[in-house]
């Protein structure tokens, strides 16, 4: 066991300050992301406001501007974070595409500490990785001791050039609101108050203690197949209960059934649901909604006209 206290003078030799001292004082204590499987460390990422535009490749050449960042990614809990930078412009050589398929290839910070993880080297390189050219691009595992900074999607040969997918998450102070993905993403052990950005709602979360509790309204902001916004449509998600709101104006070409719009996850039902649905001067119409997240209308026979259906009011439990 070792306790850091840091900074003090040293008295008859002591302390001593190592390497994985100072990361767990100095590196790791300003920023958010601590966790119960890693009490010393942070969530891994680069300085707010590194724009996408770092990011860049050709049909040859990928390239990578200067960032700073921070990265917890050794297997020892308590070997702490890193903090690195890149101050002048990294690049290298791009495998070609292929007539196989798309192909999606990845650019990555990996962090190298002889005395953490025996790579017999003390450095943070920006390395490249070619995916499998294959249908659907899968994209490729991040190596070990890595973060992810971008992604570069690489179409068949011919299909034109190359475009980039900026996927590293800025680098949080200690107690800022957190950015995930989607509600699989939270953290497993919240402390009440804590914050989460929901990239998928577009919207913030706060834990309560119990639960991740009011989205406030999110509005979608324009549907599918030809169905139209008659009044604001939006959903909140409070408590673990989903909420809907607004009208939608059924499309000329409508016959039974169609899809209006999609929910995100953490908005979507445990199971698919069937809830009737108010529309003026019409009756047995339905509502679906689907655990995938699709949200749609079904009539029980074809009808002419484009009144809207009201889904104000209609709540469900979420997954």
């Amino acid at each position: 066991m070792t306790i850091t206290v840091y900074p003090v003078n040293a008295l008859n030799g002591n302390p001593v300050y190592s390497g994985r001292s100072l990361r767990q004082t100095v590196a790791g204590i300003p920023f958010a992301g601590a966790t119960a499987a890693r009490p010393l460390g942070f969530t891994s990422g680069v300085r707010p406001g590194t724009p996408a535009s770092t990011a860049s490749a050709t049909s040859t050449k990928w390239s990578c501007g200067p960032l700073a960042g921070g990265l917890d990614v050794q297997t020892a809990a308590e070997a702490g974070g890193y903090l690195f930078s890149s101050d002048a412009l990294v690049s290298g050589d791009l495998v070609p595409a292929s007539s196989s398929g798309p192909r999606t290839d990845i650019v990555y910070a990996q962090v190298s500490d002889q005395q953490e993880d025996g790579s017999g080297l003390t450095q943070v390189d920006i390395k490249y990785l070619a995916g499998v050219a294959q249908s659907g691009a899968p994209v490729p595992a991040t190596p070990a001791r890595s973060m992810r900074l971008f992604r570069i999607n690489m179409p068949t040969s011919g299909g034109g050039a190359p475009t980039t997918t900026w996927d590293a998450p800025p680098l949080l102070a200690a107690g800022a609101m957190l950015f995930a993905a989607d509600s699989n993403s939270y953290p497993l052990n919240p402390y009440p108050g804590q914050g989460v950005f929901n990239l998928a709602m577009g919207c913030p979360v706060y834990f309560n203690g119990t639960s991740w509790s009011d989205t406030g309204w999110v509005n979608v902001p324009a549907l599918l197949n030809g169905f139209t916004i008659s009044t604001v449509v939006g959903y909140r998600v409070l408590n673990g209960i989903c909420y809907l709101r607004g009208g939608v104006g059924r499309p000329a070409s409508f016959t039974t059934r169609a899809t209006a719009f999609t929910l995100p996850v953490g908005a979507r039902p445990t199971a698919d649901l069937l809830l009737p649905v108010g529309v003026s001067g019409w009756g047995g119409d339905v509502q679906i909604l689907a655990a995938d997240g699709t949200v749609g209308f079904q009539s029980p026979t074809a009808r002419s006209g484009t009144p809207a259906y009201q889904i104000t009011g209609l709540s469900y439990p979420v997954s």
